[in-house]
Parts: structure tokens; sequence; C-alpha cells
């Protein structure tokens, strides 16, 4: 094969490189977001054997769930579900505080604050539910 004059030899460099530039515009984030993911799911298998809980798969499992392809949607689905985690154990203790004695008013409130959050997470459509 003879080698390609100086010219020639650029633009097919050029070439490969714009190649290259769109196969990592278009597919080549959809990689990086699969290795993110899978990396993140197996550091947190690990830490979860590490840290021996009893079932460390619901811990990967909930990586899956949680991961978004952009990571500012990951960000603010993480800071709904701090909220609304704050928010469901205040109301828990609440509960618990009031109806200690009696479980029956304690069963139908929770299930009316379970119904609230259904109802608001049906009209919410998005992370924020």
């Amino acid at each position: 094969m003879t080698p390609l004059p100086a010219p020639l030899r650029w633009l097919y460099s050029l070439e490969w490189r714009r190649g290259f530039f769109d196969w990592a515009r278009s597919d080549g984030v959809t990689w990086v977001y699969i290795f993110k993911v899978l990396l993140a799911a197996f550091l947190t298998l690990w830490l979860a054997m590490r840290l021996e809980l009893p079932q460390p798969r619901t811990a990967m499992i909930t990586v899956f769930i949680v991961m978004q392809p952009q990571s500012g949607q990951v960000f603010a689905k993480s800071f709904y579900r701090f909220l609304g985690t704050l928010a469901g154990s205040a109301v828990m203790v609440a509960l618990i505080a009031l109806f200690a004695q009696n479980t029956e008013l304690f069963l139908g409130s929770l299930a009316i604050w379970v119904g609230i959050c259904t109802a608001g997470a049906a009209r919410c459509r998005n992370f924020r539910a």
C-alpha cells in the first residue's frame, strides 16, 4: 500500500475525528450513561455488602430506579425525595404521638395520610410526586 500524500493524510485524520465526535455526541453519551449507572450500582452493592445489610440487592435496585440520564434530574429528584422523607417522618411521628393508645384512630389517620400522598402523586406526574 502506498503512503498517502500529506494533504490527504490530514484530510483522512480529519474525517476520522469528525466521525468520532459525531458518535461521541450521539451514541457516546448513552454509553457513558450506562457505564455511570453500572459503576454506581456496583459501588452501592459493594457498600451494602460491606455494611452487611440484610438485603444488599435492594440498594442496587434503588440505583437503577433513581438514575436519570441528565444529572440535573437526579439532583432534583433526590431533593424532592429528601423533602418527602422528612415530611413523611414528621407526619408519622405526629400521628404516633397523637394516637399511641388508639389503634383505630391511628390506622384511620394513616389511611387518610396515604390517600393524600397518593392524590398528590397522581396530580403531579413528575419527580415531585
